[in-house]
Order: C-alpha cells, then structure tokens, then sequence
C-alpha cells in the first residue's frame, strides 16, 4: 500500500513537470519565429566569442540565466516584445535582440546595441560541459 502511493505521488510529480508553462498571450497553436528557444541551454560558439563557456538560458517564465567561464553569473528579466524580438536588462541598459527560430541545433540572435547591429551565434549546448582551466592574469 505505502509502495503504491509513494508510485502514485510520484507519476503526479512527473506529469506536473512535464511541460513548460504556456504564455497566456500565445495561442499553443500559434507559431512564431522565435518559438522553441526558450527552456533550452545555448552555448556561443568559443572560436566566435573569444571567450570559453558564454551561455543563455532563456527560462519561459521571464528569467535570463547568463553565464560564462570567466565571469559570475547574472539573473535577469527578459521578455518578448513581438514574435521576432526579445529584450533584457544588463546593468540597466535594454538589451534589444531580433531572435530568429532554432534550427539544426542553432539559435541566431542580433543584438541591437549602440554602437550598431551585433550577431551572437549560439548552439545547443550538450551535457556534461566543463569549463577550461581559464589563466588568472
């Protein structure tokens, strides 16, 4: 008895996690550019960056993981402006970035900064993943 209801509590565990949270102002069947990217670890690809380990995390209920191998982590809030454009806050700037649909693996975002139009190129990341030993200067 005790063994089915622990089997029970856990199958309404797992059904409960399932999925993600739907977004209350988009149709499930409603299809836009920027969709499938979200709950999903993205990786910049290293010989692009520069910089090993430079990650985006982008949580469908408004929280931005973002992180790296050289530098702590950061939480932010971002949000969809429309069905091909995102936004965050860093350091209190508006980050503005045009986001077009996953596809083989690959999620393009471009950056709208101030000094003109940036491409960050970000691919699946696969598990595990281990930062490099990064040289303390």
């Amino acid at each position: 008895m005790l063994l089915a209801a622990a089997a029970l509590t856990l199958a309404m565990a797992s059904a409960a996690c399932s999925g993600a949270p739907q977004d209350a102002g988009q149709d499930a069947g409603q299809a836009d550019s920027g969709a499938g990217f979200e709950n999903r670890v993205w990786m910049q690809d290293d010989a692009a960056s520069g910089r090993p380990g430079v990650m985006r995390v982008f949580l469908s209920g408004g929280s931005l993981i973002m992180d790296s191998c050289w530098e702590t982590y950061r939480l932010a809030a971002w949000r969809r402006i429309d069905a091909d454009t995102i936004a965050w806050d860093e350091d209190g700037v508006e980050i503005v970035a045009g986001v077009a649909a996953p596809e083989d693996g690959r999620l393009m975002l471009t950056l709208k900064l101030r000094g003109g139009e940036e491409t960050m190129a970000l691919g699946e990341a696969a598990a595990p993943y281990l930062c490099p030993d990064v040289p303390k200067e």
